[in-house]
């Protein structure tokens, strides 16, 4: 009784290794994770001066990343990838091995993004309201006052998630 038990096993075994690599060809494609932070450089008064976004993706085996956005310059962060721009997608076909983490910055035109605030940055130099263009070389006491409000023109997908630091 006990032979049968191990014939049957083995059996079994062998059946499924064999359709093992049948039943792997049948998985889908590697999924793509992806990060992205947005990053505005102010003048000193609180309005876009450069606006640029950094996307990381976790690849996990895929040999093409596709992004879709419209940017001004691309600029690969991680290996000598080429990006192929058309019709508001960016697609990157890795030659050779993939890396685990890939990493691209798409310089933005500032005014492709409303962000979720309004920034107004003032100064004082003792007391007296001042252009920041005279405050270099003056010494005394220097107040900066930071307004931030909401932007109610702002899309709900920036409202929803994005943070300020």
């Amino acid at each position: 009784m006990k032979m049968n038990h191990k014939k049957i096993i083995c059996i079994g075994l062998i059946i499924v290794l064999s359709f093992s690599s049948v039943l792997s060809s049948f998985g889908g494609e590697p999924v793509l994770r992806a990060d992205e932070a947005l990053y505005v450089t102010l003048d000193a008064y609180g309005e876009a001066v450069e606006t640029n976004v950094v996307k990381s993706y976790s690849v996990n085996g895929a040999k093409t990343i596709i992004d879709y956005g419209s940017y001004d310059k691309i600029t690969n962060m991680t290996d000598y990838t080429e990006p192929k721009v058309k019709n508001g997608t960016v697609t990157f076909t890795f030659q050779q091995e993939q890396p685990d983490r890939f990493y691209f910055q798409g310089k933005m035109s500032n005014d492709a993004v409303t962000l979720p605030w309004k920034i107004d940055v003032g100064y004082k130099l003792n007391g007296v309201e001042k252009r920041a263009e005279e405050l270099a070389g003056q010494s005394g006491l220097i107040q900066i006052d930071i307004d931030v409000t909401p932007n109610e023109n702002a899309s709900e997908y920036y409202k929803n998630n994005m943070i300020l630091q």
